[in-house]
Order: C-alpha cells, then sequence, then structure tokens
C-alpha cells in the first residue's frame, strides 16, 4: 500500500518545479538512508516502529487512501473527504527524520563519510524540515491530501526559490543526541545544488515517465529496417462458374535475418546511458527473437489474409 501511494504521491509532484526537485532528492539520497536503516542496531529503525510514530503513519495512510482509491478507480469512497495536518496526524512524524539527522552527522563528525553521501543527507534533511515549517506558515490549519488546491498540489506549485530563502534564514537546525534525544548540536544550513537535483529527478524519471498513462509518456520515433525478408504464401486458386479466377490465401509465413532498430530521443527521454541501454536491448539478440516470433502471428490475423486476398483478387479482375 505504501509503495502504491508512493507512486500516486509522484504524479502530481512531478509536474511543477519544487516536485520535481523533492523527488530529486529523495532519489539522491535513497542509497544513504537505506544505509541508516539498515545499520545493525539503527535507531532510525526502530524509531519508525514506535507507537506513536506508527499511528502517524496509519492517519497519513487513511487520509491518503480515499483520494488514491477514489482517483484510481478501486472502490466507491463513502463520507466526506479527510483531511491531513491535524496534529496527531504529524504529532510524530519529525521523529525518525530527527534520529536520521543525528546519525548522519554523527557519521560525518567521525570521519566516516568518505564520499560526502552523509554530509549531502544531512543538508537535505534540514532543507526538508525548513520547508515544512514554510509550507505551514503558507497553508495554515488542514488541506485535501490530493486534487486541485490539495496538500500535493500546493507543495509542487510552491516557489522554490522563496523555500530556499527560507530554509537558509532559518538557521540553524538542531541536531538531537542519538542516546538521550536532547539537542546537542546545530548545524548551519548551505545552499543546496538544485541543478544536481534537477539531474538527479531526470535520469530517474526517465525509466518511469515511460510507464505513466497521464500523458508522460516517452515520445520519440521508432525505425527498424528489416534484412533478408522472405514471406511464404500459401493459397488456394479456384475456377468460378463464370470462368473467373479467386485467390484465397491460407497462411502467410515470414522470416527475417535480422533487424536494425533505432529509438530516438523524444519528449520524456533523457540523452545518456538510458537512451543507450534501450537502444543495445532493442537490438540485441533475445529481443529480437520475441519480435520475429510474433511476425507470423500477425501475419496470419484473418483482418491480414482477407486484405491480401481482396488485393490479388482486385488485380486478377483487371487481367
Amino acid at each position: 500500500q505504501n509503495i502504491e501511494q508512493s507512486l500516486w504521491y509522484r504524479q502530481p509532484l512531478s509536474k511543477h518545479e519544487n516536485g520535481q526537485l523533492l523527488i530529486g532528492a529523495y532519489y539522491q539520497n535513497n542509497p544513504a538512508i537505506y544505509d541508516l536503516v539498515n545499520e545493525p542496531g539503527s535507531l532510525l529503525a526502530k524509531s519508525m516502529k514506535l507507537a506513536d510514530v506508527h499511528s502517524t503513519t496509519q492517519q497519513v495512510n487513511s487520509a491518503t487512501s480515499y483520494y488514491y482509491n477514489q482517483q484510481n478507480a478501486k472502490q466507491e469512497q463513502q463520507g466526506p473527504a479527510p483531511e491531513i495536518g491535524t496534529p496527531d496526524q504529524y504529532a510524530s512524524g519529525g521523529l525518525p527524520s530527527a534520529y536520521a539527522l543525528a546519525m548522519a552527522n554523527q557519521k560525518v563528525k567521525n570521519g566516516k563519510d568518505p564520499d560526502g553521501r552523509y554530509a549531502r543527507l544531512a543538508q537535505h534533511i534540514i532543507h526538508f524540515t525548513g520547508s515544512i515549517s514554510y509550507y505551514q506558515k503558507q497553508y495554515p490549519g488542514t488541506q485535501p491530501v490530493g486534487g486541485s488546491g490539495g496538500v500535493l498540489d500546493n507543495i509542487a506549485k510552491t516557489d522554490p526559490d522563496q523555500v530556499h530563502a527560507y530554509v537558509m534564514e532559518n538557521g540553524p537546525y538542531p541536531v538531537i543526541d542519538l542516546q538521550t534525544s536532547e539537542v546537542v548540536d546545530y548545524i548551519e544550513p548551505q545552499p543546496l545544488d538544485r541543478e544536481e537535483l534537477r539531474r538527479a529527478y531526470a535520469v530517474k524519471a526517465a525509466t518511469w515517465m515511460v510507464t505513466e498513462t497521464d500523458g508522460n509518456t516517452a515520445n520519440g520515433t521508432f525505425t527498424d529496417t528489416g534484412l533478408n525478408v522472405k514471406i511464404d504464401v500459401e493459397m488456394s486458386i479456384k475456377k468460378q462458374d463464370n470462368d473467373k479466377i479467386e485467390v484465397s490465401i491460407s497462411s502467410l509465413k515470414g522470416s527475417i535475418g535480422s533487424l536494425h532498430i533505432k529509438l530516438s530521443e523524444g519528449t520524456g527521454w533523457w540523452p545518456g546511458l538510458f537512451e543507450k541501454v534501450t537502444n543495445w536491448i532493442a537490438n540485441a539478440s533475445f529481443f529480437q527473437d520475441i519480435l520475429k516470433s510474433h511476425i507470423n502471428d500477425g501475419l496470419n490475423q484473418d483482418s491480414v489474409k482477407d486484405f491480401l486476398s481482396g488485393i490479388i483478387n482486385g488485380a486478377l479482375k483487371k487481367l
């Protein structure tokens, strides 16, 4: 359920710049978050299982499910549409984030961050925390989750420059002690490399936009060149009472030596490794075998055989 809802969140967020930056930050930091959650004795993992945190998660899931099911025609929804933003829905939502920040900061302090992933994660966490504060001041109270004017729509449309300025002005941000949960440190916010986040979003988006059905499809040109093409035709020839000849095709069998397929860049494509890999797969022998195996099925559809029989009979009538 959580995975389905996260994919549903992604659709409205991806339609505007601020939402795209948030998605890019998630993709960029996901490996670091995964490592922190799966670290032996991880307090971040434990915090997500606490009763009040679990209750918060359930409250958000409950509010979200109404709109998710409604918009995906899962089932008819009963009663008034729930809103999100009540105290019991977000009271403990910040605890896992605080633990993640503390663990990431500890990695940096202890010199266990050779590639800088935890320093970057810490910065993104405090920017996310500041973004929540900015949003709550702009949209106090409760709002619906989905639809125009809903939480996701408002987040996506928020001006990223204003959010960034707010976060930078309201630092430094507190860091708790992992054992006592008391504030023991502060982190100054650093300017985010938003171009890097845009790239992180775009690279990942290229792999999932092709599967969306709401217009976010990858549109480009497709060409293929068949080499050594051969078609065998089985047909019956009958002489009619008026001495006319009528042909009826019973089967078609096609063979192609090889295909040369080119998938070009177009709307929704991101040039680079993704494009190269898709072209390589399209021309790989196993994929070509799959394509060629469907040729005979296509040729032997009744509509194809009737169409070709009609062309031949039309030509015979002119002889």
